[in-house]
């Protein structure tokens, strides 16, 4: 609001102070709290406190967009039937295309929990891998070899190493 200083002193208005502009993209949109930080008790992997603290914020910013998507979904459906016939066609288009990135996010959504759940393992087991636990650290090595030679040589190979056969 712009009020005129000098009528407003003609008036014997008080002049409100005008609203400083606030920058949108420095206020934080979700707030973490402390207790929703899960760290991973494994003393040879690095701090990730930060990390997890974006991965939050990530998550809940993520699911607000879902929540504001539905409900923007829900208003333009019920707002349909008051809508002109000509214009009826385009504005379920639309609804629908919004209504399919909103299912986009919340797949989205669920693949990034399955990823989460996984980073987690690896890093509960890290220390097991480190130290050549093998299959107890989570892990189990496969080995892919080639052989190289005709059929009999390779009969032969087998002949010598089948363990059924007595030597």
């Amino acid at each position: 609001m712009t009020v005129h200083t000098k009528v407003a002193e003609a008036l014997g208005m008080a002049i409100p102070e005008e609203d400083q502009p606030t920058d949108i993209l420095s206020q934080n949109l979700v707030v973490v709290e402390p207790h929703e930080i899960v760290s991973v008790d494994n003393p040879e992997l690095p701090d990730l406190t930060d990390v997890e603290k974006t991965r939050v914020e990530a998550l809940k910013q993520l699911e607000e967009l879902i929540v504001r998507g539905m409900v923007a979904v829900k208003d333009a459906f019920a707002d349909v039937p008051d809508t002109e016939p000509k214009y009826r066609g385009r504005m379920l288009e639309v609804v629908s295309g919004l209504f399919g990135q909103v299912g986009d996010l919340v797949k989205f959504k669920n693949e990034l929990a399955l990823k989460t759940k996984k980073s987690r393992m690896e890093e509960m087991n890290f220390s097991k891998k480190k130290s050549g636990g093998g299959a107890e650290g989570g892990t189990a090595k496969s080995v892919t070899n080639f052989f190289v030679g005709n059929r009999e040589e390779l009969l032969k190979m087998y002949a010598d190493t089948d363990p059924s056969k007595p030597s």
